[in-house]
């Protein structure tokens, strides 16, 4: 890379750049700073190249080139770095196995514990919009004493829960379906962070930089944490056009 640079600045002044790339400092370990990027006299002294520094990104390497050389070079500075990067694509290559999507023990168990939690205050969430105000805080001061050991519903407040929500139902159906799944989605907005957060990326059974799946999206190549949570943690779509997804 400061090869290319030098060859495309040759007779300008040098480049001096300190710049952040797009992953995070904390995925690299506490003593490496690869996500800091420096250039010093048109050399490329630290840091990791990414999107970050290639893409449409304000203060990027491609933005300094273009704002300090003109945007003839900076159309060349990217010419360059798309054939050097095709043919590097090619040697060395770029795929994903099923071992980069999977979670440790561990995560896995923090995972099924999380879902379990929101499984029950989704309940307390439900009869919360169904109005039964009685109910949720029954349950509520419940989960709050016993913590992970609190039951589900049982057949009683369930059919209280049905009967009301008929009700509702009865007067305005879509209305009342749409609110329903507004409110659980704000809920389960919640509960899925967290699991997200105690999963990836520290949770998996490889770890970045050797998981593929990991560096593809981390990097900002292709897909986002979305996708990513969706395949190892929430396993499937949680939303559809805004609704939650529908039975079929």
């Amino acid at each position: 890379m400061s090869t290319i640079l030098n060859l495309l600045t040759a007779g300008k002044p040098k480049l001096n750049l300190n710049a952040k790339a797009k992953i995070k400092a904390d995925l690299y370990g506490p003593q490496n700073a690869e996500h800091v990027v420096v250039f010093r006299d048109g050399e490329l002294l630290q840091g990791v190249l990414d999107k970050g520094q290639f893409g449409a990104t304000e203060f990027g390497w491609v933005h300094a080139v273009y704002e300090l050389y003109g945007s003839g070079t900076a159309a060349k500075l990217l010419t360059a770095l798309g054939r050097v990067l095709t043919c590097y694509l090619q040697y060395a290559g770029h795929t994903c196995a099923l071992e980069d999507l999977t979670l440790t023990e561990a995560a896995e168990a923090e995972r099924r514990r999380l879902v379990q939690h929101a499984v029950v205050h989704g309940e307390i969430a439900y009869s919360e919009f169904a109005g039964l105000t009685d109910v949720a805080a029954a349950r509520k001061a419940e989960a709050d004493a016993k913590h992970d050991s609190v039951r589900l519903m049982n057949d009683d407040e369930r059919a209280q829960i049905r009967d009301t929500m008929q009700k509702k139902m009865a007067e305005d159906l879509d209305q009342t379906s749409a609110g329903l799944d507004s409110h659980m989605m704000g809920f389960v907005h919640g509960s899925s962070s967290d699991i997200i957060k105690a999963c990836l990326p520290h949770g998996q059974n490889k770890s970045f930089p050797a998981n593929c799946f990991s560096l593809m999206v981390l990097t900002g190549a292709k897909g986002s944490m979305v996708n990513h949570s969706q395949i190892s943690c929430g396993l499937g779509q949680q939303a559809l056009e805004g609704r939650r997804v529908p039975v079929l």
